[in-house]
């Protein structure tokens, strides 16, 4: 619920642009129509810009890293997106990437894998 509001909340902004938009209002009435949450929600008019998520890698040296993962969606240019990843706190990942900085990069191609913890 709380990830949904906050995507909720990113498109009211991204909406904000693009006010005369007639796809949008004719998703915003049929989301209306058909969902009691998203009427709540849409009523309370919340804004935000950027989404947090968590991402979770497992990396072949230091092993599991978890990331905040900050998107942002700034006004101009209009289709630019700025993704930015932090160490999740209270973790050992801060320390692990420090770790990482010193080590030279493997001579073979790695293959990671990536969770989304959302």
């Amino acid at each position: 619920e709380v990830h949904a509001k906050n995507l909720l909340a990113v498109f009211r902004a991204q909406f904000g642009r693009f006010p005369g938009d007639p796809a949008c209002s004719t998703l915003i009435n049929a989301l209306q129509e058909t969902s009691e949450e998203f009427r709540i929600w849409w009523r309370r008019h919340d804004v935000n810009g950027q989404v947090i998520t968590l991402k979770e890698l497992k990396h072949p040296i230091v092993g599991r890293l978890v990331l905040e993962q900050h998107v942002f969606h700034p006004h101009e240019p209009a289709d630019f997106t700025f993704l930015l990843y932090t160490p999740l706190p209270g973790t050992d990942t801060a320390s692990k990437l420090h770790q990482l900085a010193g080590v030279q990069a493997p001579r073979t191609e790695v293959q990671y894998e990536q969770q989304d913890l959302s």
